[in-house]
């Protein structure tokens, strides 16, 4: 009697430790592969999240620039438009493209995922804010067309690519498809995203050769255009 009232009194003592260790330490509570997963789940999470903050930090960064005064360009060339719809286009075709192969990284190995949410989460946060920083460094100098100011911006992100701004979307798709679990589908938008920026970009180094050829000479042989020189 006296044992059996003991066993029962050590089991409720127990299931009650047990309900608090829950209560207190969730985490410890789970099985080994249960953690693993939950933890799996949130590096997706917080790639989506990166991806959301990376756009935020991107926009404002190109519309503080917008709202400086504009100024007269000394010198511009048509044909800015065509090109930054093939810009627009790709990213569209891509955008489709990454919907329809999201989730395919689920199908890899555990390890392989969380790499690839990490690098996502980095690429989206690089992208957004060498976006900014690129916008800051513009300020009025920000335009749609191709155009020549006064002066050739050779310093901050330029010193490192001649066109940080594409660089700096490439980087954030790559960084939100790979959110999504997209790979073949995030691989297909940048090479078109790419395509269209190299053809956008030919015209606007044109623009600048012609307003600063010695500069512009000098700039180009020590920095390229969309990958920076390790």
């Amino acid at each position: 009697m006296y044992h059996s009232a003991l066993a029962a009194a050590s089991d409720c003592t127990g299931n009650l430790l047990a309900r608090m260790r829950f209560l207190l330490y969730p985490a410890c509570a789970m099985d080994e592969r249960t953690l693993y997963l939950a933890m799996l789940e949130s590096a997706w999470v917080t790639a989506k999240i990166a991806a959301g903050l990376g756009l935020l930090v991107w926009i404002a960064g190109a519309l503080a620039a917008r709202r400086q005064t504009r100024v007269t360009p000394a010198r511009s060339l048509p044909g800015a438009m065509p090109r930054a719809l093939a810009q627009l286009g790709a990213l569209l075709a891509g955008g489709a493209l990454v919907a329809l192969t999201r989730d395919e990284a689920y199908a890899l190995p555990a390890l392989s995922q969380a790499l690839i949410a990490a690098a996502a989460a980095l690429f989206a946060l690089l992208g957004g804010m060498l976006g900014a920083w690129t916008s800051k460094t513009l300020g009025s100098a920000l335009v749609f067309g191709a155009e020549a100011h006064e002066r050739l911006v050779t310093t901050g992100p330029f010193g490192i690519v001649r066109h940080p701004f594409y660089l700096s979307l490439a980087l954030w798709a790559a960084g939100t498809g790979f959110a999504l679990g997209s790979l073949s589908g995030t691989a297909a938008l940048l090479l078109l995203y790419l395509a269209a920026s190299a053809w956008r970009a030919r015209l606007e180094d044109r623009v600048l050769a012609e307003a600063f050829p010695q500069d512009h000479a000098a700039w180009a042989a020590r920095v390229r255009g969309f990958l920076p020189k390790i």
